[in-house]
């Protein structure tokens, strides 16, 4: 109720500015079940399109496992906050139980693709704590003001700023060149903020950035996986999205992963799996009965508010 007229009146005017543009193929929406909606049902049931967009990454992570032979695959999905975390078995989706569904810890009760996220990202802030430990995340710098490197005004060190200090981002051809960043202000955040409060040189607190936070993530794999039963020496790595081969293979190690798959455009992972899903439509209904009491009368009625969804 709180979110409907909002998300109604935003796919409406998205709708109408499409049209607008001469674009009259028909408007799908990604939902969080993994299948793709109209604007209509999307508009009547809004909470289904919570983490709708990671829901895409997980279609596109199965798409492209399809593509390389690979039906068991841990997917992880980092961008610049966050890494969303799931697993395919045999080519199928995880999918939540609508009562053990929640978003920020409030109950949703719809299904769900099962995704665990953290705060994980290129954004993730490194910092020294009161207690003089060195930790990141989970707080981000976000896009604004971004990381040191991209001269924005950010001062704190990043792990996109760890990964400028080693050299495995390119200055020169950052975004295929569309945006510049300045290694300089990665050198200087990581000097300032942490290698001279830790004793350390640069390129070792940096290393040190990439160790805390491929550890972190990688803890949250197995919370998905190894607590649930799940081997990952027989799940293949997906890690995709616009940070994920940065720290695919170091992650592929840690969780002893079968093999790492990065995918040709990471960054578009999520997008490929809104075109390639298809629609679903779901409805629930409850009909609440005492089992040891149940009559024919009672089945006849679950039957027949099945014969209506």
């Amino acid at each position: 109720a709180y979110i409907g007229p909002k998300v109604a009146r935003y796919l409406d005017n998205l709708k109408r500015r499409l049209a607008d543009a001469g674009v009259n193929a028909m408007v799908r929406i990604m939902q969080s079940n993994g299948g793709v909606t109209t604007v209509e049902q999307a508009s009547r049931n809004p909470v289904g399109l919570l983490l709708s967009g990671p829901a895409g990454g997980v279609i596109g992570g199965r798409w492209t496992g399809e593509a390389c032979d690979q039906r068991e695959i841990i997917t992880i999905d980092i961008g610049g906050t966050s890494a969303d975390i799931s697993v395919i078995r045999g080519g199928e989706l995880t999918i939540k139980n609508p009562r053990d569904t929640e978003v920020a810890h409030m109950p949703v009760l719809v299904p769900m693709i099962d995704i665990d996220a953290i705060g994980a990202g290129g954004g993730s802030i490194a910092y020294v704590d009161s207690g003089g430990a060195f930790r990141v995340g989970p707080k981000s710098a976000g896009a604004e003001p971004g990381p040191a490197c991209y001269g924005r005004g950010g001062l704190l060190p990043t792990v996109t700023d760890a990964q400028v200090v080693l050299g495995r981002l390119d200055a020169e051809h950052f975004l295929g060149g569309g945006q510049h960043i300045d290694p300089a202000l990665s050198d200087q955040a990581i000097r300032t903020h942490l290698a001279e409060p830790l004793g350390l040189s640069v390129k070792d607190a940096a290393l040190g950035v990439l160790r805390i936070i491929n550890n972190n993530m990688a803890l949250a794999i197995a919370s998905n996986s190894v607590a649930r039963g799940i081997d990952p020496r027989n799940y293949s790595l997906m890690a995709f999205g616009g940070a994920g081969p940065l720290h695919g293979v170091a992650l592929g190690e840690m969780i002893a992963a079968k093999n790492v798959i990065s995918p040709l455009h990471p960054g578009i992972t999520a997008a490929m799996g809104l075109l390639v899903t298809e629609p679903r439509y779901e409805f629930t209904q409850s009909s609440l009965t005492i089992l040891q009491s149940g009559t024919d009368k009672d089945l006849a009625a679950v039957n027949a508010a099945f014969g209506r969804l």
